[in-house]
């Protein structure tokens, strides 16, 4: 059996929540996975990860650990800012990625993605979790059972104790949501906010 190894790059509140209780999991329950390496600017942060989930080593370049590690994929769960610029560099060894949202600052930076991954023929995508949850499988199951036509569709969130200025990295979650339940791409989206 060949070993997979997973590297992943940010060690902060999302792969503290999700990402990492995720690989963990994984690994557990796949033998030939192995939690190669994780990558932080703040070394203490990467090895935190590396304690609690089960990844092997920490770095603080995410360069010098893909070069090291060669690892079978990568998650990229850094801040917007450095998102495109982590994601090309892991695309550009050839190695499938998963991307936090959003996968970039603007729509240039997520056609850079895009086109590196084309490029390279290689898998990129963000990690559009909300697709997957028990309720939203129902409500497609729903609708297909009664072969109906959606017309409107209106989705709130509701994010508690979080104020970030930027709620457009968890908005996009329901613009995708609602893009996967009627199975196409919008004719028209309206967005507000208030907090």
């Amino acid at each position: 059996m060949s070993e997979f190894k997973i590297c992943l790059i940010g060690c902060g509140f999302m792969t503290n929540s999700g990402h990492g209780p995720s690989c963990k999991k994984y690994a557990e329950t796949h033998e030939d996975v192995r939690l190669a390496a994780c990558c932080d600017i703040n070394i203490d942060a990467a090895r935190t990860v590396c304690e609690k989930f089960g990844f092997e080593k920490a770095y603080t370049d995410y360069d010098d650990m893909l070069d090291k590690e060669k690892p079978n994929a990568v998650l990229v769960i850094t801040p917007p800012q450095i998102t495109a610029e982590a994601a090309i560099a892991v695309l550009k060894r050839d190695i499938p990625a998963v991307i936090e949202k959003p996968p970039g600052l603007d729509r240039e930076q997520i056609m850079q993605i895009h086109n590196t991954a084309m490029e390279h023929n290689t898998p990129a995508r963000a990690a559009f979790n909300r697709r997957y949850t028990p309720l939203v499988g129902a409500l497609c199951e729903q609708i297909d059972k009664a072969n109906a036509e959606i017309l409107d569709v209106s989705c709130m969130f509701v994010r508690v104790g979080r104020t970030d200025a930027d709620f457009s990295t968890t908005a996009i979650h329901g613009i995708d949501t609602v893009r996967y339940i009627a199975k196409s791409d919008y004719k028209e989206a309206r967005f507000s906010y208030a907090d």
